[in-house]
């Protein structure tokens, strides 16, 4: 018994946890105890993988819908020509560039669009009287 749990120290240290029912495992024979003893490990060891895997495979999901939303919001900040409406003889077109925003969401970028778009019309408010 003593040299069970003497091999149990040095080649499952660390992992104690695992072996709850100790006493039981004892009055195995000793190549059934060390096959039990190494078998847990070995299970707990790829189970701990399978989660790790799981969760680098998430963060990668989410750093791809990180870096697609902010090339979209890129894309979508670019200089747009916006149409406004003035007397029906003369539209005006006038080129509205976007500041250099960082948003997090959809939201966020309309918000700074229209703020854009009203400044802009403003101005040429300004400039027409």
């Amino acid at each position: 018994m003593r040299a069970k749990l003497t091999w149990c120290k040095e080649n499952a240290d660390g992992y104690g946890f695992l072996f709850k029912d100790m006493q039981q495992l004892v009055d195995k024979a000793e190549e059934d105890f060390q096959l039990v003893v190494t078998t847990r490990i070995a299970e707990h060891k790829q189970a701990e993988e399978t989660k790790l895997e799981i969760e680098r495979e998430r963060i990668r999901e989410e750093e791809k819908a990180s870096l697609a939303a902010s090339a979209a919001i890129t894309q979508a900040s670019a200089a747009k020509p916006v149409v406004m409406a003035t007397p029906p003889s003369t539209p005006v077109t006038v080129a509205v560039s976007q500041p250099e925003v960082k948003v997090e969401s959809d939201f966020d970028f309309m918000c700074v669009a229209l703020v854009d778009h009203i400044e802009a019309i403003r101005a040429q408010q300004k400039e027409a009287a």
